[in-house]
């Protein structure tokens, strides 16, 4: 293990890294640094973004509000993903509505954690006037390009967009309870950036890029009055290589349990090409085979984890550009008059099918739609969707 996962004054870490007040008013972006105690690296890198804004006496510059808050902060301590629980899979209603109604110190590790950030979200997006933004800042347990991550709103994409790295889109069908997810059903923009592997220090370099260039996207701060942005740029986007501007959509996850003693095949990169039938990985079951070609996403090199790997595929610009398109008119209201299709009466935001009646639906089709989390009972599929209403988003994402 490298020494640089061993933080220095790993006992003094606090839940806020730093924040910083502009002079002018503006919107609040939130950033989250080690939700797994074993990514140092996000942490690291609002350390020092905050002492580089410090030193160069930024408030003058800036509009609205920047925070840094550390996730995990036992993980971090002890450096490990989660010590009772993953915290980026614990955010949903039911456990929320669970955790709430226990006192903090009766909580495991990270359900006290959970309400401590939780306190604070509540806090922040109660107390002011402003649009807000949120950025998970995470690292990988195998080698890998820098990409984003997000859960598939027009908003989202537009914000991960301005990144010169890959956007990986539909995760939130394969993992439940992230805090990507929560973000996004308050309604707004959240993205997650993974800037290469847990202990490397480039890593902390190409968070520190993200950061920038993410406020210089929301309009936080000029290009301008960021100290050496072209610098910033120029190293993400070279990062990234080839892959800089293509978005990919995830096709499959691996679901694993600590009973199946996963073991990836060595040496597989992030991004890396892989053929059906292609030997990935063995367990307890016996060989692990690719599903499907494509590209090999996340594969698991550490211990802990509930995905050994995912698979991608590479998404055409013309069917994101008429998702859009589709998206932004009034499509649904014609679907919901049809046969087998209809609105969900307690949650507006789910479209129930009846697939017996409705034959003709695909998830593909949902997907244009921006419909992308799907329950199934039989027939009856329920798909989700997070859409944020143009009319509320951000002046900037309306250029």
């Amino acid at each position: 293990m490298s020494d640089f996962c061993l933080l220095e004054n790993r006992e003094t870490i606090k839940r806020y890294i730093g924040k910083a007040e502009g002079e002018q008013p503006g919107d609040c972006t939130i950033f989250f640094g080690g939700v797994h105690g074993n990514e140092p690296a996000g942490f690291v890198a609002l350390q020092h973004f905050f002492k580089i804004f410090e030193e160069h006496k930024l408030e003058s510059k800036i509009r609205g509000s920047i925070f840094g808050l550390s996730g995990n902060i036992q993980g971090l301590k002890e450096n490990t993903r989660y010590v009772d629980a993953d915290l980026n899979r614990i955010w949903t209603p039911q456990i929320l509505r669970d955790t709430n109604k226990k006192k903090q110190e009766s909580l495991e590790t990270e359900f006290a954690q959970q309400k401590e950030l939780l306190d604070i979200i509540d806090h922040l997006v109660n107390t002011r006037n402003c649009y807000y933004h949120f950025v998970d800042l995470h690292t990988t347990s195998g080698p890998t390009i820098p990409f984003v991550t997000i859960n598939d709103t027009v908003a989202n994409r537009k914000l991960a967009g301005y990144l010169p790295i890959p956007t990986v889109l539909g995760i939130e069908e394969y993992l439940e309870g992230t805090i990507m997810d929560f973000i996004n059903d308050l309604g707004f923009p959240a993205i997650g950036i993974e800037a290469g592997q847990h202990c490397d220090e480039r890593s902390v370099e190409l968070h520190l890029a993200s950061i920038w260039i993410s406020l210089v996207a929301i309009k936080t701060i000029a290009q301008k009055d960021v100290p050496n942005f072209e610098f910033h740029y120029n190293l993400l986007q070279e990062a990234a290589g080839f892959e800089f501007d293509q978005v990919y959509e995830v096709t499959h996850r691996e679901a694993i349990t600590e009973s199946d003693k996963f073991k990836m095949q060595p040496d597989y990169l992030n991004f890396q090409s892989i053929e059906q039938n292609e030997l990935l990985a063995h367990s307890s079951k016996g060989k692990v085979m690719a599903p499907t070609s494509g590209k090999i996403f996340m594969p698991l090199y550490q211990n802990q984890g509930g995905e050994g790997f995912f698979v991608i595929q590479k998404i055409n610009k013309f069917w994101l550009n008429l998702s859009i398109k589709i998206r932004s008119g009034r499509f649904e209201s014609f679907l919901t008059s049809l046969p087998g299709i209809k609105k969900d009466p307690e949650r507006t935001n789910v479209l129930v099918v009846n697939k017996g009646i409705a034959k003709f639906f695909s998830q593909d089709f949902m997907h244009l739609l921006g419909y992308r989390r799907v329950q199934r009972n039989g027939n009856i599929v329920c798909f989700t969707k997070r859409e944020v209403p143009v009319g509320n988003w951000p002046y900037y994402l309306k250029d």
